[in-house]
């Protein structure tokens, strides 16, 4: 549908931009259905490429989006923050899973800062607190 717009380029980086704020919502539930239809962007573009020549910029524009949101979720809770105000696990899952769909696009553009960046926002997933009310939080503390 976007394709057939004038200025598909603008109309994809302003879908994109929504998409990162709703992304980083304070309400679970937004933040969750914005990475929901992140992914569906994606997968759908994947589709429409093999149709159509790809347009310049478009990946890299989803994996600055993409970057952009893994790096400010995850970033470090202040003294003051409840952990309730950390991502889910469901959230970190959804994040995670929308990074191999754009990979085949962005691999051959990816410098050593977005793969130094990448791994930042890896670790800083892996360095998150586990919610209780999540079914890992269950487990880790079950035991």
């Amino acid at each position: 549908l976007l394709h057939t717009l004038g200025d598909f380029p603008k109309a994809w980086r302003l879908l994109l931009e929504h998409v990162e704020k709703l992304a980083l919502s304070p309400t679970q539930e937004v933040s969750l259905a914005a990475l929901k239809a992140f992914h569906e962007m994606v997968v759908s573009g994947e589709e429409v490429v093999e149709e159509k020549e790809e347009e310049p910029g478009r990946w890299s524009t989803a994996w600055k989006t993409w970057l952009s949101i893994g790096q400010k979720s995850t970033r470090p809770l202040a003294p003051n923050q409840e952990d309730s105000c950390a991502p889910t696990q469901a959230f970190l899952t959804s994040l995670a899973h929308i990074f191999p769909l754009l990979h085949p696009h962005i691999k051959a553009k990816l410098t050593l800062s977005d793969l130094t960046k990448m791994s930042a926002v890896i670790h800083a997933c892996l360095a998150l607190p586990v919610q209780a009310d999540s079914e890992l939080g269950y487990l880790l503390t079950a035991s």
